[in-house]
């Protein structure tokens, strides 16, 4: 093991450092994007005209697809970037003559590589130059040891049970062949210098952290002066943690947003602007750095010639091989002679949390929707606040330059402001559970990105919960424990519904109606400070609510909810009334006569729509005649299968004997005429269904007059 690791250091420092370069261009200004990726601007002097940007291997190709030159002064004639090769493992390993693959290199393989190489080989007692012929690996002589007459737990070097050790077979520079054991390699040191840059180079790649290397790219220009270079390069994501600070008696907080950011370079930041964007732009993964080459299709003469005669290491019969019992080859040999051409390149290489959120449902019931007739009221629309978007992107430039060490992290505030802010109770749509809340608005001009978010009440810490993405003018209702001092009681102390019209529409009759209810509501407050409590009202939002101290609706919750203040220590009443517009549909299958009678017997509904209703009345008679027919015809089936099912098992235990049953052909004629009998009721099942249908579409041209009429 210490021979191999001195090989590899031996051959890795033989490569020739690279000489100091052009001076790095510092690095002034970085905007962090919430794609995962940061822009990168260096400014300063182009000395010599050469400047370098230290990339690290594993960012060269973002880098090259994005460097960009501003020279805002227009003294800078930039003629290119030079900077060193970026090899494919494949490439790497097949130019330094190890095996494809991704497994790591032995040292028997690196040595192998080195076949048809001049080498320096230095021993424990001497030094040797030559040239290497082959790599000999290590065997096992084949007598095995006897544990009767022999100690077999350790054997001598030179005892038929040792191991071989590997060796070199190399052929002197005075032309002796000699064989090296690899125990006694204290060197061993390639004379070829584009061998040694090719070893290096495959180093680089092998290795482990190949692509945190630093690689320079250097800036060639024509003349001197201030220049700006601009890339992008991968970066770790920025994020967002937010503070608010807010007290009940007060309808105003602070809302403090703090930034989570991190240095992976090698390079310390020293006074750099720092952009925080807040904006998601595309951005991908694309090869450049390393050189790529097409694959071109063989083409070959009709007649397969070979470049190596085929009995050049061996026989005909070795050749051929022999059979074994099922007739298959066996030891069947191929010519595999190798030439020794220094790295020959065999192989080749070819080449994408406990959220504080609090939902609650309300709405009517029994399927009812709003109606698009009868227009009560918007509750949606209350105090609502829209956000809109001022750019494509956002940036928030902070306002110190920032130092930060290589490898370091910084939490640094990015906004701090003033907003309206209230602390609110807010109740479960069951009005069993009640949580304390925080309502406020964003009243900067940038989106606020998502993040945790900590709630600090009455000085304290209260709870915390997370923010969703809002823009500027939003409003967030968050959650952020729970509220043991508040318990809400919700009854019904009456409902009725009017229906007010009748319409046709593609699925049936639709009834459009306003339904009318009194809430009440007590809410208890054993807390020694006063609450303003959020109660999620179960209706639509199509409707008027009376007798809140105060209404509010939030699209995240989709609900309208009642406002209701109580004192500290007291429990508050309130009586709501509610006025709905709903509507519900009917499909013209299933409505009744019965329907159409208590139609006819609501007051509210216009005379218009009693007349079209006692027009198609007896064409819906009709289907309902139809229908019973149709459910004394299932009765009826339904029985007749019954008896078949009884007679078949009948039959069934009465025909297991070898002698023949009497009264069987009794069971089997019965059984033949209830068949008949079904037979009968399925044609008379397609026959009421054609009925069925000519008298539904004659009940809809009787409801013709309720379509609605075409807006223009």
């Amino acid at each position: 093991m210490t021979a191999r690791w001195l090989v590899l250091i031996s051959l890795a420092g033989c490569a020739h450092a690279p000489a100091a370069g052009p001076p790095i261009l510092p690095l002034r200004t970085l905007h962090l994007y919430e794609t995962g990726v940061g822009y990168f601007e260096r400014h300063g002097p182009v000395a010599g005209g050469e400047t370098t940007l230290p990339v690290p291997a594993g960012h060269l190709d973002d880098a090259l697809k994005t460097l960009v030159v501003i020279d805002r002064q227009g003294g800078v004639t930039v003629n290119g970037f030079e900077f060193a090769a970026s090899l494919s493992n494949g490439l790497a390993r097949a130019l330094a003559g190890l095996p494809t693959g991704e497994e790591p290199v032995t040292h028997l393989e690196l040595l192998a590589g080195l076949v048809g190489a001049d080498l320096s080989v230095v021993t424990h007692r001497e030094s040797v130059r030559g040239r290497l012929i082959a790599v000999q690996p290590g065997r096992h002589t084949a007598r095995e040891c006897d544990p009767e007459n022999e100690d077999c737990t350790g054997s001598a070097p030179d005892s038929p049970t040792a191991v071989a050790e590997a060796q070199l077979l190399l052929l002197g520079d005075d032309g002796t062949i000699r064989t090296l054991p690899l125990a006694e390699l204290d060197s061993v040191r390639p004379l070829d210098p584009t061998l040694v840059n090719r070893l290096a180079a495959a180093l680089d790649v092998l290795s482990p952290r190949d692509a945190q290397t630093q690689r320079a790219v250097r800036l060639l220009a024509s003349h001197r002066g201030e220049v700006t270079l601009g890339y992008i390069a991968e970066t770790p994501v920025w994020r967002t943690t937010y503070r608010l600070v807010a007290e009940r008696a007060q309808p105003r907080g602070e809302l403090q947003s703090w930034a989570l950011l991190h240095n992976d370079t090698d390079e310390d930041w020293r006074a750099v602007q720092v952009r925080l964007v807040n904006g998601q732009p595309d951005s991908f993964l694309f090869p450049l750095a390393a050189p790529r080459y097409a694959r071109r299709p063989l083409v070959t003469p009709e007649v397969a010639l070979s470049t190596v005669p085929q009995l050049i290491d061996t026989t005909a019969d070795q050749f051929w091989g022999d059979l074994d019992e099922d007739g298959g080859l066996i030891g069947s040999a191929s010519g595999s002679s190798y030439g020794i051409g220094g790295l020959g390149l065999r192989g080749s290489g070819a080449g994408g949390a406990g959220y504080g959120s609090f939902t609650s449902s309300g709405g009517a019931s029994g399927g009812d929707a709003a109606s698009g007739l009868l227009r009560v009221g918007d509750l949606a629309a209350v105090n609502e606040a829209r956000g809109e978007e001022q750019g494509v992107l956002f940036s928030f430039t902070l306002a110190e330059p920032v130092d930060l060490r290589a490898h370091g992290s910084a939490l640094v505030p990015f906004v701090h402001q003033s907003i309206d802010a209230e602390l609110v109770t807010l109740m479960s749509a069951d009005q069993s559970e009640a949580r304390s809340a925080a309502l406020f608005t964003n009243t900067s001009a940038y989106t606020l990105p998502a993040g945790p978010i900590a709630c600090f009440a009455e000085g304290v810490f209260a709870g915390e919960s997370t923010l969703e993405r809002m823009k500027p003018g939003e409003r967030a209702l968050i959650t952020f424990g729970a509220d043991l001092d508040v318990a809400v009681t919700l009854t019904t102390q009456s409902d009725r519904r009017e229906v007010k019209r009748l319409t046709l529409g593609p699925t049936g009759i639709e009834e459009h109606a306003l339904r009318h209810r009194e809430l009440v509501v007590e809410v208890s407050n054993r807390s020694a400070q006063p609450r303003r409590v959020y109660l999620p009202l179960p209706v639509i939002t199509n409707a008027q609510v009376e007798g809140a101290d105060r209404l509010d609706y939030h699209p995240s919750e989709a609900t309208p909810f009642a406002v209701i203040a109580v004192g500290p220590a007291t429990t508050a009443r309130r009586s709501l009334i509610v006025r709905e517009g709903l509507s519900r549909a009917i499909s013209l299958t299933r409505v009744t006569g019965a329907a159409f009678e208590a139609w006819l017997a609501e007051a509210t509904l216009p005379e218009s729509d009693r007349q079209v209703l006692r027009a198609a009345l007896p064409a819906q008679a009709r289907c309902d005649g139809l229908t019973s027919k149709e459910r004394e015809r299932q009765h009826k089936a339904a029985g007749l299968e019954q008896q078949l099912e009884r007679l078949q098992r009948y039959l069934e235990k009465a025909g297991g004997g070898e002698e023949p049953v009497a009264g069987a052909g009794e069971l089997v004629n019965r059984i033949l005429a209830l068949e008949t009998q079904l037979a009968a009721s399925a044609e008379a099942q397609t026959a009421l269904a054609e009925q069925q249908a000519a008298c539904v579409e004659a009940v809809a041209e009787k409801l013709a007059p309720l379509k609605p009429a075409r807006q223009p």
